[in-house]
């Protein structure tokens, strides 16, 4: 299961426990500003057993702002700014706008230049700069549409027009629409690597979703990595999804395998913080592979250096990074 919104009561809830778990016990920034966006997410629309609950999900949204997260600052600001808004609301979400503005996220540069254009949240009226803001807004090209399409059409299961929504977003420039085209084509694997799913026959869209485009993976992880609001939590991501795409080569999105090059992007996403890249290493060290010396002593202390940091048993902590990705598709439903 997933926090999807057509995920099932059991899937959800696990969800929300597992997000749970990290903020009760892992020390990692990286893991816990995902978690708190996560639980931002599923309070907000009332996901497992919660009710929906704004209050919490500011909460969570805050907490996850503090650790780093531009997307949490974000989130934080446009629930401050939402209709009826006080004084003291709108000013706080102006500090978070320019937070996640800071890391150049281009929904944040929106709401600042309307800030600066028409004063209030504590902001004089500044025409120049809301144009300068505005400016860095139309660079990133006329994503809105597309975007939000892509959403609807993912929450309403309609997988194949929600690529091609997001494909669209992604060809403007925005990076977050290629982190779920490639979070969208890693739920596809999945459920065909089912059995009783393929025995059944359930899958979901077309044939020619995400459409199994040997290229595609590595083309849209190399645009998250050029984006200029990417933080350390999405870069490390997309460079451990790089990772398995040049370690398992067409199953993983590559038109071929090049463990060398997997291992380079799994050590920069362990510079960055990534738990999974530290097992992938550990995995793709222990097995050896063309261009790559089979080391146990190696892969014994990536295992013991990813549990340490986790802070929880290994199937907890690959299940979570799956889950943490969804936030990125809720977060985005904040601003329809």
């Amino acid at each position: 299961g997933d926090l999807g919104a057509d995920a099932d009561e059991g899937g959800s809830q696990r969800g929300v426990e597992l997000y749970q778990e990290i903020t009760d016990r892992s020390a990692n920034n990286v893991l816990l500003s995902e978690a708190h966006n996560g639980l931002g997410f599923a309070h907000f629309y009332g996901k497992g057993d919660l009710e929906p609950n704004r209050t919490l999900a500011l909460l969570h949204f805050e907490k996850a702002a503090l650790r780093g997260s531009s997307q949490g600052a974000l989130n934080a600001a446009l629930l401050l700014n939402s209709d009826g808004a006080d004084a003291e609301s709108t000013v706080k979400a102006v500090r978070y706008f320019k937070r996640a503005a800071a890391d150049g996220n281009a929904l944040a540069n929106y709401y600042l230049a309307i800030f600066k254009a028409r004063g209030g949240g504590g902001e004089d009226r500044n025409c120049t700069e809301a144009f300068e803001r505005f400016w860095v807004m139309a660079r990133v090209g006329p994503w809105a549409n597309d975007l939000g399409d892509g959403l609807k059409h993912y929450l309403g299961g309609r997988l194949d027009e929600a690529y091609e929504s997001y494909r669209a977003a992604a060809a403007a420039g925005y990076v977050v629409a290629a982190h779920n085209i490639v979070f969208m084509m890693d739920q596809r694997r999945q459920r065909r690597g089912n059995a009783a799913r393929r025995l059944l026959s359930l899958d979901e869209g077309s044939n020619h979703l995400l459409a199994d485009d040997p290229s595609a993976a590595p083309i849209l992880l190399d645009l998250i990595l050029r984006g200029q609001e990417v933080g350390p939590a999405l870069r490390s991501w997309a460079h451990a999804k790089l990772g398995d795409c040049y370690q398992y080569g067409k199953s993983h999105g590559c038109s071929v395998a090049d463990p060398i090059r997997a291992v380079g992007h799994y050590n920069e996403a362990i510079r960055l913080d990534s738990i999974p890249a530290h097992f992938s290493l550990g995995d793709l060290y222990l097995a050896g592979a063309p261009g790559v010396e089979r080391n146990e002593t190696e892969a014994f202390r990536l295992f013991s250096e990813g549990r340490e940091k986790s802070g929880r048993d290994l199937a907890s902590t690959l299940t979570v990074w799956a889950y943490s990705a969804l936030s990125v598709l809720g977060k985005l439903a904040l601003i329809m």
